[in-house]
């Protein structure tokens, strides 16, 4: 049987419409519940003597969660900073499949405990990776070549935790590497340091703090610009981001990064 086009539109056209409506009274309700969680976001933060700004214009597409979440705050006497990112994406390989992407992270700095000049980073140890032996300077193709490594490793390390313009003012290097004791501190991180003696201004209470807790999967950046610990996992809740704003203002106490050096 044969259908004209007009017949067909007049069969279509209430299915469309139908769609239409839909996608509006879903659209508002979205908006909706990413107002209402705004307010209870910034009502939250502000009990807890925080600033909270919310993600805006394209970010919020994907729900109140995608995006930037900005924090700010004093705690015990020490002033900071938080950015929390969600951002997801979906993208069409044009094969029939999808592939979702993610990038989440929590980003705290203490900007005003910063270093008189030099850095000091604590990289993290994933569980069961044993610290990696320290290269002894040899000459040579392949030691060329595992220099070459080493170098671009940490940088992807400084750069996927502390953001490419943090990582552009650092000069740390794979020869910048600080022994450690043999310890669970030793054992949990790897140093990198142009100023060893940044490295003495952890106490045994501060390495036991650093290791305690959430601070087991947070990644160290000391230098000139602030004390910054990272994560890779959004805290987007206030009280989440209270409780790392506690912890790291009790290691810049411990550590006594209010006096530079």
């Amino acid at each position: 049987m044969n259908f004209s086009f007009a017949a067909l539109l007049s069969q279509l056209w209430p299915l469309a419409v139908a769609a239409a409506v839909i996608g509006y009274f879903v659209s508002h309700g979205a908006k909706q519940r990413r107002a209402a969680q705004v307010t209870r976001n910034t009502a939250n933060a502000r009990e807890r003597g925080m600033d909270y700004a919310a993600p805006s214009g394209n970010e919020v597409s994907g729900g109140i969660d995608q995006g930037t979440h900005r924090f700010s705050g004093t705690t015990r006497d020490v002033a900071w900073i938080a950015e929390v990112v969600n951002l997801r994406s979906e993208v069409d390989d044009g094969l029939a499949t999808r592939h979702r992407t993610s990038l989440n992270y929590t980003r705290w700095t203490a900007p005003q405990v910063g270093t008189s000049g030099g850095a000091l980073l604590l990289m993290t140890l994933p569980d069961g990776v044993p610290v990696p032996p320290v290269e002894a300077q040899t000459g040579g193709f392949l030691a060329a070549l595992a220099a070459k490594a080493a170098w671009a490793a940490l940088q992807v390390y400084i750069r996927g935790n502390f953001g490419n313009a943090r990582a552009d003012a650092l000069t740390l290097a794979p020869e910048h590497r600080l022994p450690l004791p043999a310890d669970d501190f030793g054992s949990t991180f790897v140093a990198f340091g142009d100023r060893p003696e940044l490295l003495q201004r952890f106490s045994p209470p501060a390495r036991d703090w650093l290791l305690n807790g959430r601070a087991a999967r947070a990644a160290f950046l000391w230098d000139a610009e602030g004390l910054t610990l990272s994560w890779q996992i959004s805290h987007v809740r206030p009280e989440e981001v209270a409780s790392l704003a506690e912890y790291g203002a009790e290691l810049a106490n411990l550590l006594g990064a209010s006096h530079h050096i």
